[in-house]
């Protein structure tokens, strides 16, 4: 056991004391008990006070005062009175006369493993002044310092590890806090040993309506301040991922259907979109159906649209707090150096311009549509039937199929590339797109070289 000695300012024989005493006597447990404490030290005339706390100083043997004593012993507005025994052993008898203050410091004071020490005139490292707390140990006050202990003097207001929007303790705290934010020192909740937390979410919180869709609009800080960055549990003890694996959801961090799409068919995009709404007039549902379903071209990736993402622990910039997905896009959307444009005017109103997938090339008509329009594209939405450019009107009767091997759709069709691979119907045709010229092309004949240069 640690001891912190305090050397009186003159010894107790000097001051005629130690002979009054009867070292014999016992001293706790009567009126008479206060007498004989009080004859060295606290004040008999105190009758309000308990027997030993009428014993504690002021008046000391030291000649200093009683410094905070009576805030301790008495209680103060952050908590109710602590026992004489937590800072000191209480003797039997009057034998303790020694001419040295012990101080034990046990008790609440060594609470979740603090080692608390005293050096005249300032107490360190005490359960209850938050060496045990989140941004604790803040308090180290001097014994003689009145009022320099408030709320913030020990743990953060609110600590680190909470939300910094949440300034009401006692909605977590109702036992601790009252709801003006003064401490509930009766309830006896507050500096007591142990972190006192209940009613912290609403009722119905395990729906995924509930928590499920407030996590996907606000994001992961709230959640983390209480379970931990990982989830696993926190200064509350309670695991998220334990919870979702007991639900049969364990990989529920890296499964996109978790919170949008189709969990039955694995298709990771809306509908349903992560409030688990369907109506393609909200700019998070649209027309994402129709990309990664359509026939046109073969079915767009995430990636063509959005950022990729893994685990949405592991990357902030994903379920980032604002409820928006974000709109990145990829190699094809660029094609050609096209200024890809994504523009969200509000919930039900978002457009895409200046894209190579809706016209932004060589005789393009540059479609703008809108992202919530239920229009469907068609062949002359980004192009003409035939494109204006190069002979394409002079073989107006031909089909897009005769050159190109896809009549509006399939996997050649809006990829990126030029493709003229030329259907059967042409026997031996090649197309050079470095001489933009057909070759051996029995539709031109061998006579007609010039007709086979495209654009001459």
């Amino acid at each position: 056991m640690n001891l912190a000695r305090l050397a009186p300012a003159a010894p107790l024989l000097a001051l005629g004391l130690l002979a009054a005493c009867d070292v014999s006597r016992p001293i706790a447990g009567s009126e008479s008990a206060s007498t004989v404490c009080t004859a060295c030290h606290g004040d008999a005339a105190r009758l309000q006070d308990d027997p030993l706390v009428r014993a504690a100083p002021p008046v000391g043997l030291t000649g200093r005062g009683g410094g905070a004593h009576l805030v301790h012993l008495r209680g103060s507005a952050l908590r109710g009175p602590l026992a004489c025994s937590e800072c000191h052993d209480v003797p039997a008898t009057a034998d303790h006369t020694n001419g040295v203050i012990e101080l034990s410091l046990r008790g609440l004071a060594r609470a979740k493993g603090a080692t608390p020490s005293f050096n005249d005139p300032t107490c360190s490292s005490v359960y209850c002044h938050g060496a045990t707390l989140v941004d604790g140990p803040a308090a180290t006050p001097s014994w003689f310092a009145a009022g320099s202990v408030a709320c913030g003097s020990c743990h953060g207001a609110p600590p680190a590890n909470h939300d910094p929007a949440s300034t009401s303790c006692s909605a977590c705290h109702p036992g601790t806090v009252k709801p003006d934010g003064t401490i509930d020192v009766a309830n006896g909740l507050h500096i007591n040993g142990t972190i006192d937390v209940n009613r912290m979410h609403p009722d119905g919180w395990k729906a995924r309506e509930q928590h499920g869709f407030t996590v996907n609009a606000t994001g992961f800080t709230r959640c983390q301040s209480c379970h931990g960055q990982d989830l696993n549990g926190g200064t509350v003890g309670i695991s998220c991922n334990a919870c979702h694996a007991a639900s049969g959801q364990a990989g529920w961090a890296t499964n996109c259907t978790f919170c949008h799409g189709d969990r039955t068919s694995g298709r990771r995009s809306p509908p349903v979109d992560t409030q688990g709404r369907s109506d393609p007039a909200l700019v998070s549902v649209g027309v994402h159906a129709s990309h990664v379903g359509t026939t046109l071209t073969t079915p767009l990736a995430c990636e063509e649209c959005h950022p990729s993402h893994t685990s949405v622990l592991d990357d902030p910039t994903h379920i980032d707090g604002d409820g928006r997905a974000e709109v990145v896009f990829g190699t094809l959307a660029r094609t050609g150096g096209a200024a890809a444009t994504y523009t969200r005017l509000g919930p039900t109103d978002a457009t895409c311009s200046s894209v190579y997938c809706h016209g932004q090339f060589t005789g393009g008509t540059r479609w703008t549509p809108s992202w919530t329009s239920a229009a469907q594209a068609t062949c002359t939405s980004c192009h003409g039937a035939p494109p204006s450019t190069g002979r394409h009107g002079n073989h107006g009767s031909y089909g897009c199929s005769e050159c190109h091997g896809h009549q509006g759709s399939g996997p050649t069709h809006v990829n990126g590339t030029k493709n003229v691979p030329f259907s059967t119907s042409a026997p031996g045709a090649v197309w050079s797109p470095a001489t933009m010229t057909c070759g051996t092309f029995s539709c031109h004949g061998e006579s007609h070289s010039s007709d086979r240069r495209w654009n001459g």
